[in-house]
Formats: structure tokens, C-alpha cells, sequence
């Protein structure tokens, strides 16, 4: 019976400790993966990738928004979303309420700076070239100018009856997807394919994250956990979604290079001045920091995930080593019984 109990003692400290080793191993291997957040395209071929907290890849967007992204990025402030417009429009949304924007409706840029004095979050903004848009804010409140009826129906709706709206995605064609309640969707004007895979997921109990679209019927949509699917997405964006799902976290931005002279974006009142009256001099020096934070980081493995890996590395090292002494001591108390 003493050996029954001291066996047992040591059965249940051996589990304990193994299952909290995987647990640690799970977290590691969890970490060698990059989490997409949110993808916005242009029509020619421009877009923004956002992953993990505050980390983007890009193509063909304005400079005053790379610089943008790339100040977030060394702040450690979370990037939300981008809206971009083909006319380089665009709008980012950051931190709790805050944002910057460019080219976009004086109805909007209104909206955002109330937002932001009442401190209510920004949840989504949505942009077409003709000014049309849609913001949403709150639990399920929304603003919206230009956008197809239906579309305007369907928000009202939800907001009469509490429900919440997680996304709305336009075309310039009166194409939208609006997302909302628990894994639910309407749509109109959009490809087959991509209507199919809205059915398939509901279906299936599939979480839909974001639906990106382009008026030449490209889209893309994030689902579940970290999957993705496109189609008619330009080759160099493809690629980047393969790349960032199988490589290890890093911080990854993009240099900016020279830009020719654009007005500067309105500034939400709250923002450094900075962001609006820097002159030629600081410009330049940033753009040097900015190199030097992308060779710094480019191809590196996080340290933070390098030290778990070590980690977890020793904890099964220790795990097995408890094996061998409790197998060893067993055979001893058998043989001396």
C-alpha cells in the first residue's frame, strides 16, 4: 500500500509537470506563426496587410500613410485597421479612437474627431472613390454616405434590434458584404465563389474575420484561425500571405523611400504636432531610423520566441530525466520489497 501511495504521489507530480511543459511547448509553437488581422485592397494592385499587433506589409500606398504605419510600428501602438482609396484616400485607425486620414469626406473626418472627443472606439471604416463610406462605432452604430440601399437597410435593421456589425466591405459598383452577429452576412454584387465560401462557413460554424474586395470581383476573406482565401489578388500579395503564415514573428515594415511633396493628412486634435509640421531635416533622419529598423529585423527570429524555444527545450530535457529517476527508483523499492 506505501508503495501504492509513493508511486502514485509521484505519478501525479510527473503529469502535472508534463502537462504544464506542453502547455509551454504549445504556446511556442503557436508563436512561430504570424497572425493576419486585416487586409485592404486598391484596385490597382495597391494594399495593406496587417498582422499580429502592429505590423504591415504594403504596396502602392501614399507616403504620408507608410510613414504613418511605420512611427505606429516603433511606438508598439496597435494598428487597427487601413481603408485605402484609389486616389490615395485613405484612412488608419490606431489605438482606442484614434486615426489619420487623407482625401476622404469632410462628413467623416467630422464624425472621427467626435469619436475621438468622446472617446467612443472606432470599430471600421470603409471607403469608396466617389466619397461614399461607412464608419461604425459603438456596439453596432453607424454613418455612412453614398453607399447602395439595401445596404442602408440592412444597418438600420441591425442597429433597431441590438445586433452587432463587425465589417462592412464596398466596390465601387454598389458590390458590399456586411458582417455581423454571430457569424452572419449579407451581400450583394459579388462573386459566386466567394458567396459560396460566406454559405460554407456559416454552415460549418467557421468564424468569418474580414472580407477584402476589388471591383474586377478579387477578393479575399480570413476566416478561423489564421486561414485565408483569395482569388485575383495580385502574385506579390499571395505571396506575402504564405510567407507571414509560415514564418516566425518579427517585426517586418517596410523602408519608406522619398516622396514627392502631398498635402499633409488631417490630424485628429489630440496627435503630436509632429505628425503635421515636421521639416526636410527630421524627414530624412527618420527615414534613416526607419532602414535601420527593417535591416535590424529582417530575416531575425524573435528573441522572446528564441528564449521559449530554449525554454521548453530544457523543461522536456528535465521532464525525461524525472522519468529515468522515477522508473529507477521504482525498480528499487520493487527489488528491495
Amino acid at each position: 500500500m506505501m508503495l501504492h501511495i509513493c508511486i502514485k504521489g509521484k505519478t501525479n507530480a510527473f503529469y502535472g509537470f508534463s502537462l504544464t511543459m506542453l502547455f509551454l511547448f504549445a504556446l511556442t509553437i503557436k508563436s512561430f506563426g504570424q497572425d493576419l488581422k486585416y487586409i485592404e485592397l486598391r484596385n490597382d494592385g495597391g494594399y495593406v496587410l496587417l498582422y499580429d499587433m502592429n505590423e504591415a506589409r504594403w504596396k502602392g500606398i501614399p507616403p504620408n500613410l507608410k510613414e504613418k504605419i511605420v512611427e505606429l510600428n516603433k511606438s508598439g501602438t496597435t494598428i487597427k485597421q487601413v481603408a485605402l482609396r484609389d486616389d490615395d484616400g485613405y484612412v488608419i485607425l490606431y489605438g482606442k479612437s484614434e486615426a489619420q486620414w487623407n482625401f476622404v469626406p469632410k462628413e467623416l473626418t467630422e464624425k472621427i474627431l467626435e469619436l475621438n472627443r468622446k472617446e467612443i472606439p472606432i470599430k471600421q471604416v470603409a471607403l469608396r472613390n466617389d466619397d461614399g463610406y461607412v464608419i461604425l462605432y459603438g456596439k453596432n452604430d453607424a454613418q455612412w454616405k453614398g453607399i447602395p440601399r439595401k445596404l442602408k437597410e440592412k444597418i438600420l435593421e441591425l442597429n433597431q434590434g441590438g445586433i452587432p456589425i463587425k465589417q462592412v466591405a464596398l466596390r465601387n459598383d454598389d458590390g458590399y458584404v456586411i458582417l455581423y452577429g454571430k457569424n452572419e452576412a449579407q451581400w450583394d454584387g459579388v462573386p459566386r465563389e466567394l458567396t459560396e465560401k460566406i454559405l460554407e462557413l456559416h454552415k460549418n460554424g467557421i468564424t468569418i474575420q474580414q472580407v477584402a474586395l476589388r471591383d474586377d470581383d478579387s477578393y479575399v476573406i480570413i476566416y478561423g484561425k489564421n486561414k485565408v482565401e483569395w482569388k485575383g489578388i495580385p502574385d506579390v500579395l499571395a505571396d506575402e500571405i504564405q510567407k507571414l503564415k509560415e514564418q516566425p514573428k518579427e517585426v517586418d515594415v517596410q523602408p519608406i523611400a522619398k516622396s514627392t511633396i502631398q498635402p499633409e493628412p488631417e490630424q485628429i486634435k489630440q496627435q503630436p504636432q509632429k505628425d503635421t509640421l515636421r521639416n526636410q531635416s527630421e524627414k530624412v533622419q527618420q527615414e534613416q531610423e526607419n532602414r535601420n529598423l527593417a535591416e535590424a529585423n529582417r530575416g531575425g527570429v524573435d528573441l522572446k520566441d528564441l528564449l521559449t524555444l530554449i525554454a521548453t527545450i530544457l523543461g522536456i530535457i528535465a521532464t525525461l530525466a524525472g522519468i529515468i529517476l522515477t522508473v529507477a527508483k521504482i525498480k528499487s523499492t520493487k527489488s528491495g520489497g
